[in-house]
């Protein structure tokens, strides 16, 4: 009986064998026919050829493999009446040979600057805030021109620079009627705004919920003009508002200094090489051997050029001696965050009046909530999924293999393995959301340390006494090699104040960074509200700890971090154009009048001189080949 039983077994696992065979064979016979076919179709060829010549076209970075077919086919090459003006010849044969190569250097730990290749750090997409770090060397990305790319006429610039001089003049303030005048107990709301309309919604909505947020006045500062953010400005009707446009930005300059003049060296170009192009600022690469890029200087001048307006010139705060927060468009705030400033304030007013900078952002320890979980092997669900952190923010992505030998794990909010229960008791002093992340509780805690701009550049608060100081020291921020407002804060903290910065840290954020797309942030997918939903899900689980009555400050040693290692900066700032620019926007109140239109004097000087200095070339060129010919 035994043996009948095994011989059945056995024929069946045969069967079964010889069927998962045929199986096989027949799968691969009809791939190989589907092959045939498509190699055989004249139309399918003739459609790769198209896409491959499209593919040529475009230029990739060294990153970047190429796309795939059906993604090719889809593109419309736009007319050639819509796109910009053409470089040089000489210029577009150099940057064929040398554009591939497209992120700034970022100095190594003793200084030195970064080889050839990239280190991975800028390339991958770290996770020290809800999303993803903020990369300080220069992206990694390659301007490619695309369909959506808009050519803005010159009548339309006019008409433009004419609504942003009439803005800049009235300085009017909306709602004042209803809320009343601005006094030193306001809080100036700082928001530095480019186009990211999605994420300004979100910070909008956010302070409408925010409380005393009446007595605020909120200063949108603009470097982009556009109909749709300025009917959501002005719908806000919880405060007092007031917008400032910044008037040198590259959509009203998109083909003349501070933008981008087909006369400029491109970016990778050698010095030699630019040298013998002879492109206006062949003589300026920054400490990488790299030409400016103006969507990365405009970031540093819009900020500079938004403090010097808000603390020097505009009627309404040039004497307020009050606080200034400065926030950004991809940021989001607690309803409670006016109520923690004020008590920290008050402390810091009482017991630490040398603390220069109350920070009421942090950028959250190390968690990575996008990546595929399968990536992640079952016994570590609810750690980390493949990511190392960094001292000072950051990290790298690792493999799934190396997670288990993690010291440190970390608790993802809403992983279903690490779901924090919603029932926190009553009695219990102090709620952090996962190990190492933010602390929340009813007798906050707030941590007094040296200023890093890595880590306390989000929901910055300071008042005109730092102000003067760094205003003092305009000539180290504006000559700083470095496209990063913060970093040249940094820079000025070391080198020109007699102390170092100083700043009182809430380690329960009030402040939060959305952004998943910008400058510093790199993603394929943007989307705004599925990062507010983990901040609202944050707020929620401590919501019992929001509006404490009593904080608990401590004094934190210093630490030394690899960030602020780098003396040398993150370059991009090279050229004497945006220097001098800079130092214009912090000329001397009252000295030679109002300083707006010095810095447009400035850039119409600049600009000549970019003509009389084509013109010498060409004439020089001419000279050149007349004595080659004879």
């Amino acid at each position: 009986m035994i043996r009948k039983t095994r011989l059945v077994k056995v024929i069946f696992g045969c069967c079964a064998a010889i069927f998962l065979i045929f199986q096989f064979l027949e799968t691969r016979t009809t791939a190989s026919e589907a092959t045939t076919t498509a190699a055989g179709s004249g139309d399918l060829k003739s459609t790769k050829h198209e896409a491959a010549a499209v593919v040529t076209a475009l230029p990739a970075s060294k990153s970047e493999s190429v796309k795939p077919l059906p993604v090719v086919v889809g593109i419309v090459v736009p007319a050639a009446a819509s796109l910009p003006p053409n470089p040089p010849i000489a210029a577009a044969a150099l940057l064929t040979g040398n554009k591939n190569s497209s992120s700034k250097e970022v100095p190594s730990a003793s200084g030195a600057p970064a080889a050839a290749a990239e280190p991975s750090e800028t390339k991958t997409e770290p996770k020290s805030s809800l999303s993803g770090e903020r990369i300080h060397g220069l992206p990694n990305e390659t301007q490619i021109l695309t369909p959506k790319a808009v050519v803005v006429s010159d009548l339309k610039i006019a008409r433009i620079l004419d609504k942003i001089k009439l803005v800049n003049e009235e300085q009017s303030i909306r709602n004042e009627d209803i809320f009343g005048p601005v006094t030193n107990a306001t809080v100036i709301v700082a928001i530095q705004c480019h186009n990211r309309l999605q994420y300004l919604r979100q910070l909008v909505i956010s302070l409408s919920q925010a409380a005393g947020i009446d007595k605020t006045l909120i200063v949108f500062s603009h470097d982009y003009w556009d109909d749709a953010i300025n009917d959501l400005v002005n719908s806000v009707d919880f405060a007092k508002t007031m917008q400032i446009f910044y008037p040198f930005s590259i959509q009203t300059h998109p083909n003349v200094f501070p933008g981008e003049s087909s006369h400029d060296c491109p970016r990778n170009a050698k010095k030699d090489q630019a040298q013998r192009l002879k492109c206006l600022n062949a003589d300026w690469p920054d400490l990488y051997g790299h030409y400016r890029e103006a969507k990365f200087t405009q970031t540093k001048h819009h900020w500079w050029w938004k403090a010097n307006r808000i603390f020097d010139q505009l009627r309404v705060t040039k004497s307020h001696d009050g606080l200034v927060l400065f926030l950004e468009e991809d940021h989001y705030v607690s309803d409670d965050f006016l109520s923690v400033l004020r008590l920290i304030e008050a402390e810091r007013t009482s017991r630490y009046p040398n603390c220069d900078i109350i920070c009421l952002g942090t950028y959250l320890k190390s968690y990575n909530y996008n990546r595929d979980h399968k990536t992640v092997s079952k016994s570590n669900a609810i750690g980390v999924p493949g990511f190392v952190a960094k001292p000072g923010g950051g990290g790298r992505p690792v493999p799934s293999r190396h997670i288990s030998q993690l010291q440190q794990q970390r608790r993802l909010l809403w992983l279903p393995g690490a779901l924090l229960s919603s029932v926190i008791d009553a009695f219990r002093k102090e709620y952090q959301m996962w190990p190492g992340g933010p602390v929340f509780a009813k007798k906050q805690r707030v941590e007094v340390m040296p200023w890093e701009s890595a880590k306390h550049n989000m929901g910055m608060v300071f008042n005109r006494k730092l102000w003067t100081k760094i205003h003092a020291c305009r000539e180290y921020f504006c000559n700083y090699d470095d496209y990063n407002w913060d970093w040249s804060l940094q820079h000025l903290s070391k080198h020109c104040f007699k102390t170092k910065l100083e700043v009182m840290l809430v380690k329960g954020p009030r402040v939060f960074h959305i952004g998943e797309c910008g400058v510093h942030h790199k993603k394929k997918l943007c989307e705004a509200t599925k990062v507010v939903k983990k901040v609202q899900d944050i707020l929620v689980k401590a919501k019992s700890f929001l509006f404490p009555t009593e904080l608990k400050v401590t004094k934190v040693a210093p630490k030394k971090s690899k960030n602020q290692k780098n003396p040398k900066g993150n370059g991009g700032w090279g050229d004497h154009r945006d220097r001098a620019l800079c130092l214009n926007m912090a000329s001397a109140a009252g000295s030679r009048g109002n300083r707006t239109t010095l810095s447009e004097e400035v850039i119409k000087d600049l600009n000549v001189n970019e003509q009389k200095t084509r013109q010498i070339q060409t004439v020089h060129a001419s000279k050149t080949n007349d004595i080659r010919l004879r």
